[in-house]
């Protein structure tokens, strides 16, 4: 096998991925990878040899919208895949005030990880979620088995960007900086309630397009003087496909409580994703 050439050494990261790239470049064949999701610190790109397009993850002008209305006439951006819909107000709980004793520390207070919350307190509750330590519809998944309604999450990162997801139960994401609010509002509120606006397609979002927060970004760290990523492309929200019979669905992740129940149903009207109002 050839070495890499003497010009481009200390210009990529080492590697069977670079190398091999190097050897379809010499025969024509472009080589195209992802550039890393580990965004949006700088220089995490990833894949940054100069033969190689590296290709960003970006956010088209689609919104998937569903606010969280607060009892005191506040409305809160948010986004969701959900199907399940909760349209009556509820009470508003935060996750580490609802919690069984002992199951989380200082770190974790607050994520709805896996058997923390009490189902007692949360019986018939709007949850606020924290981001971290699991996935986002295991977070679902644990306020649905405490018998809760619904839930809200953090989403990780302040900015422009949520990742959305297809949870277990009514549920939405909001912005990281929004989560203080409403927990501040849940803080000074004895009866704080919320309910969760259905999702629908929003086209016209601006502004777009825009870097998903999670994509990898530069300066190239082996050398600046190259700049990576190439392009970018939509990588954020962006939907598929996928059999309501199959294990975990989109997710991955596995409902106990309808596991082995679930049947593909035919669908007698259009699915509210279908419905796209414009922004102007």
């Amino acid at each position: 096998m050839e070495p890499v050439p003497q010009s481009w050494k200390g210009t990529c990261q080492p590697g069977l991925l670079a190398l091999g790239a190097l050897h379809a470049a010499k025969r024509d064949i472009a080589v195209v990878a992802n550039c890393g999701n580990s965004g949006p610190t700088p220089s995490t790109v990833t894949n940054v040899a100069p033969w190689i397009v590296s290709v960003g993850a970006s956010r088209i002008d689609r919104v998937f919208s569903s606010p969280v209305l607060l009892g005191n006439g506040i409305k809160i951006q948010g986004q969701t895949l959900t199907p399940h819909t909760l349209i009556m107000m509820r009470p508003l709980v935060y996750a580490g005030d609802e919690e069984i004793s002992g199951t989380s520390n200082n770190d974790t207070s607050g994520q709805c990880l896996s058997g923390a919350l009490s189902p007692e307190q949360v019986r018939g509750k709007i949850v606020l979620c924290l981001s971290g330590y699991s996935a986002n519809v295991e977070k679902g998944l644990e306020v649905k088995r405490a018998v809760g309604l619904g839930f809200i999450l953090q989403n990780p990162i302040d900015g422009i960007s949520i990742s959305v997801d297809a949870h277990v139960l009514p549920g939405t994401a909001i912005f990281s900086n929004d989560s203080d609010f409403v927990l501040n509002y849940i803080r000074s509120n004895k009866n704080a309630t919320a309910r969760i606006v259905p999702v629908r397609t929003v086209v016209g979002s601006k502004p777009s397009p825009f870097m998903a927060g999670f994509s990898s970004t530069g300066p190239n760290a082996f050398d600046p003087n190259i700049l990576k990523p190439d392009i970018t492309a939509p990588g954020l929200n962006i939907l598929a496909a996928w059999s309501g019979a199959s294990v975990g669905g989109p997710s991955h992740v596995v409902d106990p409580t309808t596991y082995g129940k679930r049947k593909i149903k035919k669908m007698k009207s259009k699915s509210h994703f279908g419905k796209e109002e414009g922004i102007k």
